[in-house]
């Protein structure tokens, strides 16, 4: 008969491998095809513009890039099958990540998924720089100044708040009721260094200059505050990934923290492809849109 210690332990593994594996097939699979395709996308209608018209795009960047989405798509399937591997194996012979540990080998998995993406768009900034120029030639400004009211919703920040106010009660009461390996109420640090980081990666994304090679004034809010979403977005999720991580070692639930942990990654990933993704979708369907007007 299975000893309550024994069928715990099979149910942390389930659920472990389950959530690992989902990890492997989202970041590995799924958002890589899906990149693929939305760059392919890209490259098509930009060659197809190029051959009627002359623009800043060159037949050399749009077969460069071509050239970088084969070694995209190649980088991505090596770490696919690698990623697989290391699942299976782990799984099969009931062994830690990497033969290393499960924490961190879900951390090393996850910084490999993202690899190709960030070879994809290193390889095409001057590429993905011209989409952005393209946008419109005619420029225009906002006559109003922009507050943080234009870009962040009430909702969010109230999210944000009760997450931080949780987190921060959490600590108080462990502080109070401590277990193993507390660190006390200098768990707060952590809190305000996310915070730090996350408030100045805010603030650089409503001063981003770096939008103004978009000529229109429309567009370039547009990429702004999906640049700021995207980055509220991770600081709410962490914010709670802290909380959720601190009330599970404190009520004795610390096995689950990896399952936490990759359910945290792949939402983070998820984020930061969509921002990447999303505004190049945005750029290349304004430019269409803008381009049909005009003819």
């Amino acid at each position: 008969m299975m000893t309550p210690e024994i069928a715990e332990l099979s149910t942390l593994q389930i659920a472990f491998y389950a959530t690992i594996f989902l990890q492997v097939l989202i970041t590995t699979i799924l958002i890589p095809t899906n990149i693929y395709r939305t760059f392919v996308t890209i490259l098509s209608n930009f060659a197809l513009e190029h051959q009627s018209k002359s623009t800043e795009i060159s037949a050399r960047d749009i077969k460069f890039a071509k050239a970088s989405l084969t070694i995209y798509l190649v980088l991505s399937v090596v770490i696919a099958l690698f990623s697989t591997y290391v699942v299976l194996s782990s799984y099969v012979e009931q062994k830690e990540l990497l033969n290393w540990d499960n924490q961190a080998g879900a951390i090393v998995l996850f910084f490999l998924a993202i690899l190709p993406v960030i070879t994809l768009a290193l390889l095409n900034r001057s590429f993905l720089k011209h989409i952005r120029q393209s946008v419109s030639s005619l420029r225009s400004a906002s006559l109003s100044p922009l507050t943080w009211r234009d870009f962040m919703s009430p909702m969010v920040i109230i999210l944000l708040a009760i997450g931080q106010l949780t987190f921060i009660g959490a600590t108080a009461y462990f502080t109070l009721n401590p277990f193993d390996g507390f660190g006390g109420m200098w768990n707060i640090l952590g809190l305000v260094f996310l915070n730090s980081v996350m408030g100045f990666t805010v603030y650089s994304g409503m001063n981003n200059r770096g939008l103004s090679t978009i000529a229109n004034e429309h567009e370039r809010l547009s990429a702004k505050k999906l640049i700021i979403n995207v980055n509220v977005f991770i600081w709410v999720v962490a914010s709670y990934y802290l909380t959720l991580s601190l009330l599970l070692a404190g009520f004795d639930l610390k096995s689950y923290s990896l399952v936490l942990q990759s359910i945290y990654l792949q939402i983070i990933f998820i984020a930061m492809i969509k921002a990447f993704k999303v505004g190049e979708y945005k750029a290349l369907d304004a430019n269409s849109q803008l381009k049909s007007s005009l003819n």
